[in-house]
C-alpha cells in the first residue's frame, strides 16, 4: 500500500537508490505519483515487475515492545537501532526493526560506500535486540516476519490474515 509507511518507503527507495516505484493500493495516491513518479498497479504487474517488494506489517504489540526497546531497553536504550531476533538466517529482522536518527547519517556512509545491504551499517550504531524469547511471546517468529515475494507467499499471508479474524 501507499499509506504513511509506504510512501515513506517508497521515498527512500526512489530518491535514495533511484529505484522506480510501483505501488498497489485500493487507492491512488496522487503525492506519490506526483512527488516520486510512483505508478499505481495492479497486484499481478507488480509482482512481474518487481525486483523487490515491501510489505509492513508488524503487530501493534510487536511494534510496542520494539520502541519500548529501542528507547528505554533493559541494557540502558540509547540504540540508534533496536531489532527482534529471529530463527532466520541472521539472527534478527533488520526490515521489521525500530530506527533512529543516529541511522540517518551511518546509512548515507554506507550508501557513499556501495554497501546495499540492510545491516551494513549497524556497526557504526549502538545496535539492540529484542530477544527471541520476547518475540515468541506475539507469536511464531516464522508468521511475524513472513515475507510475501511470489504470488504464493500472497495467499499465504491473505489465509492467515484471515485467520485471524
Amino acid at each position: 500500500g501507499m499509506g504513511r509507511i509506504g510512501y515513506a518507503m517508497a521515498r527512500r527507495c526512489r530518491l535514495g537508490w533511484d529505484m522506480n516505484v510501483l505501488y498497489h493500493d485500493l487507492y491512488p495516491s496522487e503525492k506519490a505519483e506526483k512527488d516520486l513518479a510512483a505508478k499505481r498497479v495492479d497486484l499481478d504487474t507488480l509482482l512481474s515487475q518487481s525486483d523487490f517488494i515491501s510489505v509492513h506489517a508488524l503487530t501493534a504489540d510487536l511494534l510496542r515492545a520494539l520502541m519500548t526497546g529501542a528507547g528505554a531497553g533493559a541494557t540502558g536504550g540509547g540504540y540508534g537501532a533496536f531489532l527482534p531476533e529471529s530463527d532466520g538466517r541472521r539472527g534478527v529482522e533488520p526490515l521489521c526493526a525500530v530506527y533512529g536518527p543516529a541511522c540517518g547519517p551511518a546509512i548515507e556512509r554506507q550508501l557513499a560506500r556501495g554497501d546495499l545491504r540492510a545491516i551494513g551499517f549497524h556497526a557504526d550504531v549502538k545496535v539492540g535486540t529484542l530477544p527471541l524469547e520476547r518475540v515468541r511471546a506475539f507469536g511464531d517468529p516464522v508468521d511475524l516476519f513472513f515475507n510475501v515475494n511470489t504470488p504464493a507467499d500472497l495467499e499465504r499471508a491473505e489465509a492467515a490474515w484471515r485467520r485471524r479474524g
